[in-house]
């Protein structure tokens, strides 16, 4: 245990003042006289003297010895003085507290939601207007709750009809409240608030809001639809007392409303929260594959003033994201870093940090990171499933999985940890088990596609042909655009000797994918089969281009030019293809194939 010399502070409540200085002044005159009754001791010990006389003599002895009258005579000043120390300290702990109370409290952004005046009918049915007001906050909550950003919102809070609301600080009393009251007065309320009303027409009610110094407005709908009308009139609300808050909500539901807000925003104070604006219009571009245009407005965000450091964190972490992409991950762990840096608790910028090193096929330092993450939030699954991830492209299938299971215990709906662990299973043989995880992961989120595609491709290759195709049937109708779909139903068409059904979806998949080697290489092979030598040709000679290293395509290649007679070519395929190093097994039939095509050169 570490000792701790600091005396520890008293927490008892102090006594009356006058309580005080008597007590201090008796302490103090008892002490003097112990130390005057200790020296006499020590005196009669050494003299023999009388305690008793020596002590009557001390007011003497004091007058006769004046160097130590003046430190005995400081010291009882001293301790004179404690209590009024004491007060002057409360005094100014109490100032001090009182100003930072007062402050917060005057500076507050809050937003008073007046009761909504409502048609007598409806507020004999129960719809009162506090009940539309709390309903009101209720849409505000849904928006803020789903708005894509760790921003800050307004705090809104219902006003009851019967008061007016008041400031309440906690343990402050009605006297600390009437003061801050009277301040907040003085110097002018710049409290938001909202009043609104319901109109019933036709059987349609008509709501309209208005926020201080704004225009109303007014939507309308069925009586079953208050909720999405007073949701509209959230809207509204946010788009005029905090845009960037509504920006970020339709960042998932309507990207290009999102940026005509972010617009608005940049043109309205305050302007700290323009870097945030600028980080989510680098959003919106970085999800168009904009990359440039993302990053410019990531720098844009860094060269803006902002309170906190926040959006400044969340910009070097998005243009991390942005370089990672293009494959510049050198450049991508330098942004991670420098997020890190400002926040040392930014677990995205550990996990993108960890991403970025495993590209560059540095597993020890992406786990680093990604422990690092876990050090900060221990239920951060993210961290767990990118651990995961590691430890299966470098073939630990058991490790992969007991990550995996730990992404489920802090996340039972995470449909990647599901299918990772299938397919960790799918590597050790264990079909049925991970079938299992498949039809977990669509258990969780039945318009998963990936889990379709990976149970199909685990039938696949147990030569179940038809159950395969079944299942990229049924991934393509949930993501029509799905290449690796079309691909692996070609070939399950293939070893069901379906060769023209092959073709049509490698047709299918290039249309889709045009830089796909693979699905050229495919292609080339079904027509081979069919004895569509120069059309199979042109296939593999388009997977050569796509991928140089493609050693398949370089030896059926030569098969295809062998059966067109095109010798010389043929036999400079072959040789490509022992150049790449296919294997011992490999090269010797390659180089049968060059000795028997040299026979039928001049």
């Amino acid at each position: 245990m570490t000792k701790n010399n600091k005396p520890a502070e008293s927490t008892r409540q102090d006594p009356d003042p006058s309580e005080i200085i008597d007590s201090s002044e008796n302490r103090a005159n008892t002490g003097l006289f112990a130390m005057h009754v200790e020296k006499k001791i020590h005196q009669a010990n050494s003299s023999g003297g009388s305690i008793g006389e020596d002590a009557k003599n001390t007011e003497k002895h004091l007058e006769d010895r004046p160097v130590k009258r003046t430190w005995s005579v400081a010291l009882i000043a001293l301790l004179e003085a404690i209590p009024k120390i004491t007060k002057i300290l409360a005094i100014f702990l109490f100032i001090t507290l009182f100003s930072l109370v007062t402050y917060k409290e005057i500076n507050k952004d809050a937003v008073i939601i007046e009761p909504f005046e409502v048609p007598e009918m409806l507020a004999t049915q129960g719809l009162t207007g506090q009940t539309v007001a709390n309903k009101f906050i209720d849409q505000i909550n849904f928006i803020w709750n789903r708005a894509s950003t760790t921003m800050q919102s307004l705090q809104f809070t219902a006003a009851w009809m019967e008061t007016e609301p008041e400031i309440h600080v906690p343990q402050g009393g009605e006297f600390m409240e009437s003061i801050l009251t009277n301040i907040r007065n003085y110097f002018g309320d710049d409290t938001l608030r909202i009043i609104g009303e319901v109109v019933l027409h036709n059987d349609r009610l008509h709501v309209t809001t208005r926020i201080s110094g704004k225009p109303a407005k007014t939507y309308s709908g069925q009586i079953d639809e208050l909720d999405d009308v007073l949701r509209q009139s959230a809207e509204h609300i946010y788009h005029h007392a905090q845009p960037y808050i509504l920006a970020s909500y339709l960042y998932e539901v309507d990207q290009e409303r999102s940026i005509e807000i972010i617009r608005d925003a940049l043109r309205r104070p305050p302007p700290e929260d323009d870097a945030w604006a600028y980080n989510l219009w680098g959003l919106i571009l970085f999800d168009r594959k904009d990359y440039a245009g993302a990053i410019a407005k990531y720098q844009k965000a860094l060269n803006t003033k902002t309170n906190g450091v926040g959006a400044h964190v969340h910009a070097y972490n998005n243009w991390g994201m942005a370089l990672k992409v293009q494959g510049n991950f050198a450049a991508a762990i330098a942004r991670y870093r420098k997020a890190v840096d400002l926040d040392p608790t930014h677990v995205q910028a550990y996990n993108g940090w960890g991403r970025a090193l495993e590209k560059q096929g540095d597993y020890a330092g992406a786990i680093d990171r990604y422990r690092k993450a876990i050090a900060v939030d221990p239920r951060d699954d993210n961290a767990y499933f990118n651990w995961g991830t590691a430890l299966l492209d470098q073939g630990d299938y058991p490790g992969a999985i007991a990550k995996y299971k730990q992404v489920i215990d802090l996340n039972p709906d995470a449909v990647l940890a599901y299918n990772n662990w299938g397919w960790a299973l799918v590597e050790q043989g264990d079909y049925a088990g991970a079938i299992d995880k498949f039809r977990a992961a669509i258990d969780v989120d039945p318009q998963d596609h990936n889990a379709f595609f990976n149970w199909g491709t685990a039938l696949l290759i147990q030569d179940d042909s038809p159950g395969a195709i079944d299942k990229y049937k049924k991934t393509v109708e949930l993501a029509p655009n799905h290449v690796q779909s079309y691909y692996y139903w070609g070939r399950a068409l293939e070893k069901q000797g379906d060769h023209i059904g092959a073709i049509n979806k490698y047709r299918k998949a290039v249309d889709l994918d045009p830089k796909n080697a693979n699905v050229y290489l495919n292609w080339g092979n079904a027509l081979m089969v069919q004895l569509y030598y120069k059309e199979a040709a042109a296939r593999f000679q388009e997977a050569i281009t796509l991928d140089p290293k493609n050693i398949g395509a370089y030896f059926n290649l030569g098969l295809a030019l062998k059966e067109l007679e095109n010798h010389d070519e043929a036999i400079a395929a072959f040789q490509y293809f022992i150049e790449l190093d296919p294997g011992p097994e490999s090269v010797a039939q390659a180089q049968k194939y060059i000795d028997e095509l040299k026979k039928y050169q001049n």
